[in-house]
């Protein structure tokens, strides 16, 4: 008998993370599957076959995507024939939308299950996929409790498990052991800078944020910097962009839950960093820069009422956000020095970091679903 073929897809580092995690999941319940598709470093680790790699679909932004169309219709086309030659049993989807829900078109037409695991973020914008959602997938495995109410609203299959960073999002260390292995001085105030997984992210905030420590460090003394470096980006072009900064980062590239877990206060950019952190119970600020014309765009299409991903789970501004033209240094400094002078804003901020962990369900949330696509696949 052949063996049961998977084809699963993702397009951006969180969805790598999650689809390694999913693929050895499904592996434990099953060792024989086999998988292919497109992802990173993580999900050919965990036993994908990569037919595409995944940076050439890391992209973020309107602006940023036009410039690469033609890399993205070829990457599609050579996913596409690939599904037609080997008929995998199922195809998986992780976020992605704008060219994932073009992929469960074609599926769906070719006659294959298309699953979909991290929901687009329809709600906030795009609602015009819904239909396509309705149409082309399955069924829906979220991971944020809203989005189950949100799509049980428009009569489409879906189910929340659980957020599987509760399992993920777990330090190694003692914060003893942290502060030793960073060569940090548990003494002094430490702030951490988390500006993306995505270089376009990192070159629109990360001068920004650069200015704003050093604000910082003219009103704290001994105040020490820290900034956690994506696998995804060029260090040595992060580098070259600091050295026009007159303020001293040490770059963490490893350990990122043990690094977050000792720092006094974070800056991220906003995106899956901000609940790793809030699970954590850390004090952030989250910063979000679009180019112009994204932005634009941006503000004709999103109808949320925040943009953090801890805000909207919460349902409340507990973290204070800074977007687009907000995105000052002055701002941002001085929102940090705040916060780090008022222990019961820090303690109220935890506070709702707690509800927030409990929002996001129990852990074991990638078994759970690897199981129920299994139980989907034998029905």
């Amino acid at each position: 008998m052949k063996n049961k073929l998977i084809m699963i897809i993702a397009g951006e580092p969180s969805g790598d993370l999650y689809g390694a995690n999913l693929i050895n999941d499904l592996k434990k319940l099953d060792n024989s599957l086999e998988f292919i598709g497109a992802g990173g470093k993580k999900m050919k680790q965990a036993g994908l076959k990569g037919i595409t790699d995944m940076d050439a679909l890391a992209v973020v932004g309107f602006k940023e995507v036009l410039g690469k169309i033609g890399d993205l219709r070829k990457t599609f086309d050579i996913l596409f024939e690939t599904m037609k030659q080997e008929k995998p049993d199922c195809l998986i989807l992780i976020d992605y939308p704008g060219f994932n829900l073009r992929m469960a078109k074609v599926a769906k037409q070719e006659g294959f299950p298309v699953f979909y695991y991290i929901s687009p973020q329809v709600w906030a914008w795009g609602k015009d996929r819904i239909e396509k959602i309705k149409r082309y997938v399955n069924k829906m495995f979220v991971i944020l409790p809203f989005e189950k109410e949100f799509y049980a609203q428009h009569n489409i299959n879906v189910e929340f498990l659980g957020h599987p960073l509760l399992d993920i999002v777990k330090p190694s260390l003692s914060k003893e052991d942290a502060f030793s292995h960073f060569n940090f001085n548990p003494k002094n105030k430490l702030i951490g800078v988390l500006p993306g997984s995505r270089w376009e992210e990192v070159k629109l905030s990360m001068p920004i944020m650069a200015d704003a420590c050093k604000i910082i460090s003219k009103e704290i003394q001994n105040v020490q910097f820290g900034i956690l470096v994506s696998e995804n980006i060029d260090v040595s072009k992060l580098e070259s962009l600091l050295a026009k900064k007159d303020q001293q980062f040490q770059l963490i590239k490893d350990k990122s839950y043990d690094f977050m877990n000792i720092c006094d206060l974070l800056l991220v950019n906003s995106g899956t960093a901000s609940l790793e952190i809030a699970i954590l119970g850390k004090p952030m600020i989250i910063i979000y820069k679009f180019s112009v014309l994204s932005w634009l765009l941006v503000k004709m299409l999103v109808k949320i009422p925040y943009f953090g991903l801890v805000n909207l789970v919460k349902g409340k501004k507990i973290v204070p956000e800074f977007f687009q033209f907000e995105v000052t240094a002055s701002g941002i400094a001085q929102e940090a020095l705040n916060i780090l002078s008022d222990e019961n804003r820090i303690k109220l901020m935890q506070e709702g970091f707690s509800e927030v962990k409990m929002k996001l369900g129990k852990e074991g949330a990638s078994p759970r679903i690897a199981q129920a696509i299994l139980k989907e696949l034998s029905a």
